[in-house]
């Protein structure tokens, strides 16, 4: 275990991020928001009646809510109040919340709306106005760090659900365990667990200690399922955490993850390989963590980051916390033994409530050290030579159904109750339940009548995740010779169709029949009835997720998660199939065998850099200076030859990487040349990659427009080197080439395929045409330009009389920039806003200006398939912004906002095709000097297995690959690294001088520092306007 740290306690954490970020939303559902002081308030008030109530510290307190923002008050509430938490599903059937609240002698019980057949607990109902009229000004003290905090139900070996007591202090210590193991703050969490799930805690807790918003999903499954999807492909989503099963029937529905997507942490069960793989196939640069531990020890115990083609591992312990593998006699067992895991430390649960003898058996003394407990998880591992827990199996008949434990055994104890049941055997099969029984009377003849007995018995007494999907009546359990049940023995579920509610009707459309086909493969069951309702065959939400995604491949649509419940039958998937959205489809990329097509035109804006190139006389866009290149310095054991092919493969890959341009006055075209392979250069340690590259320098004429260098110094020291020529890739291409070359190198160690979709294709991207203006765009930009007077840093006459020759110069610098990157964000904005916002402030102060036009990057790639296209998809959009005095930052921020927003929301047309209907704006265009603002997107860079890496590009002072040379005139980047932010200037000296640029550099970095906290001081008074511009 390592050195004791001491957690602070949940609610100390809770209102620290209530002092640091009171107006940021500290949680929200569909229908509500609360902001961290709100949050407070609420949870006071509450608190402020329960005690009015009667509630005591040390009172059972349980709550009977759906997932969303009441039930998370609630929770703070009763721990505010120093009571004891108990949540309970409002789905569980009356007498099993009977059952749990009796065990647990709980007398209140906060609903929402009042509840029948609740025993003597007192029904505290939400909206009473009696809590809204208490006072939220309590003084409250902290409860004990050794008081319980809250009692969270497990499955027991008797169908009596355990009643696992956890204190205060083993909940604080996992939370800061997270914050110890992982670091990174929440932005948002994505919450999909139960409330009843011991992780709803980590959910919940793990947020409020960083200042995070808590996103509460839908409390149905079919809303979860949709609602989830959408979360991980857009939106603000940082973290989640959830079951395997779960992820796994979701994650097919997301083509790519959420912009600001970090961590998924999955846990509850088993991760298999194949998710992991899935994962990193649609999520490369996410991180999936693998976290292992039962409610016994508060959520967890033991964590690891996973990787493609690599062992799926427990990994190590976390904080302040013991894991030991013991043997029958619990005495320590030597690394690489298998054993039965045990757990000590900080994150131990009291025991049972009201579960003596069952607490004395499993938490047990410490066999160092008596005067502690361990846990006993009866789950088998081992520690591997490599450090790291691995998990196999369990030493009983436990089981996972969809992340939850279930004890077969106590379901067939439930069994067994109801009427005219002998014995019962419940074994788990193919992810679901199957029990099987023998009758009293030993009637075989009536088995739908009893199967729909057994079905109300079950409904009424367990949970949703421990009823039987399909019961099988046998004459006699079959025995092992030492008289237990063989369930080797017992026969197989049938697969014919059960008695339903509906009388059978056989499929007879084509589209009918796919369908049934479909409920078949998934329920096992034949034949599928027209009108045979999914979930009463036997289906549950995981099911229906994965027949919403086969429907969607079998015919080709958008099929969302949530539509196998709004349309259960065969006969209403049939109908909705006639006018279901069809399924926008990527053109594959040809095969290395078809022979490449003809002369393709240039893209619009590859056709705009050409004529600015020529224009403006840089004449640098055709030569081999025109690059887009990083450096890789690489320690660790490299596989250069599986690198080679991995590089071989992403030219196959992609058309871009290996299309020439001709780019001739009055003849400009692009043809996709063949692959071809030993695509990688290698070079001795004597070598420098100066000398690679004058060696064989890229050319858009012959096609060589992306190279690969690599230089061994020894066996574990490398430096690699990738460029690509910028008429055929712009940034987001060269990220995608960096996260598809890490996935290729894995694939080609691990002797498999990456798993990656076939790359869209480049001939078709760009022999697209693009959209033209709407209406309503065009009469947008017709008023946008009217008036307008081009954008003009420098007086032109200046320029005219300038003799210096174009050269490009850069410049960067780094800022730490936690709090302005939290202000941008608390003021729901973007760091282009952002950047937006200091660069017109700056370029209005130096000017003198009544309004500032400037040009920016829209980044933005317009389909799913450009994402995954390697080509230059840009354009550019012109924001004009009249400049007003005395602004806050924050109103500044605001203003800029709106203007982006406005324009972006009429740029689905591209700037080329928007001047060719509008002559004035054509004219501003045209006539603007190129002066432009962007972000990019934050780097990941390559990950090779095995190898640590640091990587390096033009931004950086080291930077040791080629020199960027582009037709410039200011171009001003932003780009975050972790909680530092890089601004960076690319200029041609002969447009602007060093001087000037490094102090714009050297005022915006003191904007970023001055609001660090605060954004409401005027920004015009913040720095000195640099007046060189108005001197001229």
């Amino acid at each position: 275990m390592s050195a004791a740290l001491r957690a602070p306690s949940l609610l100390a954490m809770l209102r620290g991020s209530a002092e640091l970020h009171p107006a940021t939303v500290a949680v929200k559902d569909a229908n509500r928001q609360l902001t961290y002081a709100e949050l407070l308030d609420e949870a006071h008030r509450l608190a402020a009646y329960l005690v009015e109530l009667g509630v005591r510290p040390g009172t059972p307190v349980a709550s009977c809510l759906p997932r969303g923002v009441a039930a998370v008050v609630t929770h703070v509430a009763v721990l505010t109040a120093g009571a004891v938490h108990v949540p309970v599903a409002p789905t569980h059937p009356d007498a099993l919340l009977r059952q749990l609240l009796n065990g647990v002698k709980a007398r209140y019980l906060v609903v929402e709306r009042e509840r029948d057949a609740v025993g003597d607990a007192r029904q505290v109902i939400l909206d009473d106005p009696a809590i809204r009229r208490s006072s939220p000004d309590e003084a409250w003290s902290e409860p004990p760090m050794d008081a319980l905090a809250c009692v969270i139900h497990t499955s027991g070996s008797t169908g009596r659900p355990k009643p696992v007591a956890l204190s205060h202090g083993a909940v604080a210590n996992s939370t800061y365990a997270r914050l110890h193991r992982y670091g990174e703050g929440i932005g948002e969490f994505a919450f999909v667990s139960p409330m009843t799930f011991d992780i709803s805690l980590a959910g919940i807790w793990w947020t409020f200690a960083t200042g995070g918003t808590l996103r509460m999903l839908a409390p149905d499954t079919a809303g979860l399922l949709g609602e989830f999807a959408d979360a991980l492909s857009a939106g603000a989503t940082t973290h989640t955490l959830l079951t395997a099963s779960l992820y796994r029937a979701v994650l097919s529905s997301v083509d790519k993850p959420a912009p600001g997507l970090r961590q998924v942490v999955v846990c509850g069960e088993p991760c298999p390989a194949e998710l992991v793989d899935e994962h990193y196939r649609r999520m490369p640069n996410v991180e999936l963590t693998n976290e292992y531990g039962p409610t016994e020890a508060a959520v967890w115990c033991a964590g690891a980051t996973l990787h493609p083609g690599e062992d799926v591992v427990i990994g190590t312990p976390v904080l302040n916390t013991d894991v030991l593998v013991l043997d029958g006699d619990l005495r320590v067992l030597p690394p690489g033994e298998f054993g039965e895991l045990c757990i000590g430390g900080a994150n131990l649960a009291e025991g049972y409530v009201g579960l003596p003898e069952l607490t004395r058996t499993v938490f047990v003394p410490h066999p160092a050290d008596p005067s502690r407990r361990i846990y006993r998880t009866g789950d088998v591992g081992r520690w591997r030579p490599d450090g790291q827990l691995e998990i196999r199996g369990r030493l009983d008949e436990q089981v996972k159904v969809n992340g939850h434990r279930v004890e077969p055994g106590g379901v067939a104890a439930v069994l067994r109750g109801a009427s005219d049941i002998r014995d019962a055997a419940v074994v788990k099969r193919s992810d679901r339940l199957v029990a099987y029984i023998t009758a009293e009377s030993g009637d075989m003849s009536q088995t739908e009548a009893l199967y729909a007995a057994l079905r109300q018995h079950a409904n009424q007494l367990l949970p949703e995740y421990e009823r039987p999907a399909t019961y099988v009546l046998v004459p006699s359990l079959p025995l092992t010779a030492n008289g237990k049940v063989d369930h080797a023995a017992l026969p197989e579920p049938p697969v014919t169709r059960p008695e339903l509610s509906t009388a059978y009707a056989a499929p007879a459309l084509s589209d009918e029949h796919r369908v049934a086909a479909i409920f078949a493969e998934l329920l096992g069951v034949q034949p599928i009835g027209l009108h045979d309702d999914f979930v009463e065959l036997g289906g549950d939400s995981l099911l229906a997720a994965r027949a919403a995604h086969r429907i969607g491949d079998e015919f080709g649509v958008h099929a969302p998660i949530r539509i196998v419940f709004e349309q259960p039958t065969v006969a209403h998937l049939a109908a909705w199939l006639a006018t279901a959205p069809a399924r926008s489809r990527p053109a594959t990329a040809s095969s290395p065998q078809e022979a490449p097509a003809g002369r393709l035109p240039l893209t619009e804006m590859q056709s705009a850099v050409w004529a600015h190139d020529q224009a403006s006389g840089w004449n640098v866009v055709a030569g081999p200076d025109f690059t887009l290149s990083a450096t890789y310095r690489i320690n660790g054991t490299l596989d250069v030859t599986a690198l080679g092919d991995a590089v071989d493969e992403l030219v196959s890959r992609h058309e871009a990487l290996r299309t020439s341009l001709q780019l001739r006055p009055g003849e400009q075209c692009q043809l996709i040349g063949q692959p071809s392979t030993g695509l990688l250069r290698t070079a001795g340690p004597r070598t420098r990659l100066a000398d690679l590259f004058r060696a064989e320098p890229l050319e858009l004429a012959s096609g060589r427009v992306f190279a690969a260098d690599l230089i061994s110094f020894s066996d574990v020291e490398h430096q690699l080197s990738l460029r690509v020529q910028h008429m055929i890739a712009d940034d987001w291409s060269l990220h995608l080439i960096e996260r598809e070359l890490s996935q290729l190198y894995a694939g080609m160690l691990a002797g498999r395929a990456p798993g990656l979709d076939a790359a869209p294709s480049y001939r078709a991207a760009i022999s697209q045409a693009a959209p033209a203006p709407s209406a309503a765009d065009l009469t947008y930009w017709a008023e946008k330009c009217r008036g307008a007077r081009p954008v003009e840093l420098v007086p032109n006459e200046r320029l005219r009389r300038s003799k210096e020759p174009h050269r490009v110069r850069v410049n960067s610098v780094v800022v730490p920039a936690t709090g302005f990157l939290r202000l941008v964000q608390a003021n729901r904005v973007t760091l282009h806003t952002g950047l937006y916002a200091m660069i017109h402030a700056l370029v209005a102060a130096d000017t003198g200006a009544q309004e500032v036009l400037l040009n920016t990057v829209n980044a933005a790639r317009r389909s799913a398939e450009l994402e995954r296209t390697v080509g230059v998809f840009v354009d550019t959009v012109l924001v004009r912004q009249r400049v007003l005095p005395n602004l806050s930052f924050i109103d500044s921020l605001r203003l800029a906002a709106d203007e982006l927003n406005t324009t972006y929301w009429h740029a689905d047309a591209t700037m080329p095709a928007l001047c060719a209907e509008l002559p004035d704006l054509l004219a501003v265009a045209a006539k603007s000097q190129p002066v432009v603002f962007e972000t990019l997107a934050p780097v990941a860079g390559l990950q090779l297995k095995g190898c640590s890496i640091q990587r390096s590009d033009p931004y950086h002072v080291d930077y040791d690959g080629l020199p960027y040379r582009l037709p410039v005139g200011l171009n001003m980047i932003a780009r975050q690294e972790g909680t530092m932010l890089r601004l960076a200037a690319f200029h041609d000296t002969a447009f602007l001088p060093a001087k000037y640029v490094d102090g714009m550099l050297h005022r915006m970095r003191e904007i970023v520092l001055a609001y660090d906290q605060h954004g409401d001081h005027p920004m015009d008074r913040l720095v000195p306007a640099d007046t060189w511009v108005r001197e001229l």
